[in-house]
């Protein structure tokens, strides 16, 4: 089965990034799971040329409720990050959220142009990334 490289995934709650992980896990659709629990981190990631150590993600799972910095105030700090960064790579970014709102999603929607195709619901269920893969990644499930 073919394998993404790297998934990154992003969310204060340890339990959110454990359950998450482990569904990706089972899945066995990464080489690479990096946890990060606060979005200044990612973004260094994300800053970092030095791909052997700091491989370049396909896909970011964000959380939108975090307490320092919200997903959406990372997704305008990505959007502006120089483009002889984010030249090199361009996840897919699915934004995830307890309380799917209105507000939300058309928040969401604003931020297309920088990798967001969807929003879903936390937590996170194995169909849901079936579907992300599907979609975007071109994978087969049963």
């Amino acid at each position: 089965m073919e394998k993404l490289n790297t998934i990154i995934l992003i969310d204060d709650s340890n339990a959110a990034n454990a359950i998450n992980s482990a569904i990706i896990k089972e899945m066995n659709i990464a080489d690479n799971i990096i946890l990060m629990n606060k979005t200044s981190t990612a973004l260094d990631y994300l800053k970092n040329d030095d791909k052997i150590n700091y491989p370049i993600p396909e896909l970011i799972l964000l959380d939108i409720e975090m307490p320092d910095e919200n997903g959406f105030e990372f997704l305008k700090n990505y959007s502006t990050l120089d483009q002889a960064v984010t030249n090199s790579f361009s996840p897919i970014i699915v934004i995830l959220s307890n309380h799917i709102t209105p507000e939300n999603f058309t928040k969401g929607k604003d931020f297309r142009l920088v990798g967001v195709e969807c929003i879903l619901r936390k937590p996170m269920e194995r169909e849901d990334i079936e579907d992300v893969l599907e979609e975007h990644f071109g994978f087969e499930f049963d």
